[in-house]
Formats: structure tokens, C-alpha cells, sequence
């Protein structure tokens, strides 16, 4: 049992230096990116906090315009559409907003035909 925990204890301390260093370099590399139209590093570096957020696919990205929100509600909007990603990844947006920034009053979350649909990696 013993001899068990010593080669956990080396196993752990040979993985997780270079997973915890790779986490990282990608979490910089997303601070640095300008993913679905330039929002990452607003995100990552809590510059958005709005009250109200626009989430969805295209149609969300180029309709909804958070000037004309902002003006006419007097209230802080941002839209995070995002142009053909299912909603799984609008999710995995959302959820790296909520890290770094506070929740906002009121999401509107758009939904087309396909966001909603499973993705299908790697079919030709």
C-alpha cells in the first residue's frame, strides 16, 4: 500500500506540473485572442459587468446592437454573439463571463435552428 501512494505521489508531481503549466499558456493565449469579434480580452479582463447580455449565433452578433439598447433603457448592454457556434460553446462563453465578471440583471439568449442541434465533429 505504501509502494501505491509513492508512485501516485510521483506519477501526480510528473503530470500535473506540465498540464497546470499548459492551462496557463492557454488561459494567457485567450486573455490575448480576439475571439468571436474581439470580446475575450473585455472578458478575461473584467472590463464588460453589463446588465444586460445578448448571447446566441449570428443573428444575435449582427442585429442586436447594445447602443441602441443602451440608449433607449439606460442601461449597460453587451452582446456576445457568437457566428455559427452551437450553444454548448455560447455556454462555455457564458460561463468564462460569469468567472470573470458580475452576473448580469437580464440575459437575452437567442436561438435559431441549429444551436440547439448536435455537433457532428469529424463527418465528411
Amino acid at each position: 500500500m505504501k509502494k501505491l501512494y509513492y508512485n501516485l505521489v510521483i506519477f501526480l508531481g510528473l503530470v500535473l506540473p506540465p498540464l497546470a503549466l499548459l492551462h496557463y499558456i492557454t488561459q494567457k493565449g485567450l486573455q490575448k485572442s480576439y475571439f468571436t469579434s474581439g470580446c475575450m480580452p473585455d472578458i478575461y479582463n473584467s472590463r464588460v459587468n453589463a446588465d444586460l447580455l445578448f448571447i446566441g449565433p449570428s443573428t444575435t452578433e449582427l442585429e442586436l446592437s447594445p447602443r441602441i439598447f443602451d440608449s433607449t433603457l439606460k442601461i449597460n448592454s453587451y452582446n456576445m454573439g457568437i457566428a455559427g457556434q452551437p450553444f454548448h460553446l455560447q455556454k462555455a462563453l457564458f460561463d468564462i463571463y460569469i468567472a470573470h465578471n458580475r452576473k448580469p440583471k437580464t440575459i437575452v439568449q437567442c436561438i435559431g435552428p441549429f444551436e440547439l442541434a448536435k455537433a457532428r465533429f469529424l463527418q465528411l
